[in-house]
């Protein structure tokens, strides 16, 4: 989210691409993002212990690049109810046909993060090698995740119970 320094108003979904750096994140600001939903990106976040809030409605998962986190925000209240790290650049989210389990790319590595919802912690991460740069990401019906990976021109095709990469297919 980008907030207006001077208010705190908010402005839309930032391009983290634009603001400088390898996925700068314009400076961070508190701020009440639209639809009364808090997002707090001015605390530097280390893996955190947290008591843990139970979600009164669904819950909104946030990648957040310029800190390398996963952010989960109840929509029912608007309170965020944790942050869990990821691996570098956490780029797109994947949930599983179930809607317990959440994979998250690291475009900035070679891997894949695999969180329960409910309780926010991270399962496993998966590594992709010889993959690199994971970007889109799907959770097919029949349980495998499927991602793109840029930098390696490939497809991954991942089996997330072994946390395996089944195969990969050049995309040239």
């Amino acid at each position: 989210y980008y907030f207006d320094r001077a208010d705190g108003r908010f402005i839309g979904l930032a391009n983290m691409w634009y603001a400088g750096g390898d996925h700068g994140w314009r400076e961070p600001v508190r701020g009440l993002g639209r639809d009364g939903i808090s997002v707090d990106t001015d605390s530097p976040v280390v893996a955190q212990e947290e008591t843990r809030k139970a979600a009164t409605g669904p819950v909104l998962l946030i990648g957040n690049k310029g800190e390398d986190t996963l952010c989960f925000v109840d929509l029912g209240t608007g309170q965020e109810l944790g942050r869990q790290p990821t691996g570098k650049a956490p780029h797109e989210i994947a949930i599983s046909p179930n809607g317990k389990t959440a994979a998250v790319v690291a475009y900035g590595a070679k891997s894949i993060d695999l969180f329960d919802v409910a309780s926010r912690a991270k399962l496993k991460t998966i590594d992709l090698s010889p993959n690199e740069g994971p970007h889109g990401i799907v959770w097919l019906k029949d349980g495998r995740i499927v991602a793109t990976t840029e930098r390696s021109k490939s497809v991954a095709i991942v089996a997330p119970t072994p946390g395996t990469v089944a195969a990969s297919l050049p995309t040239v």
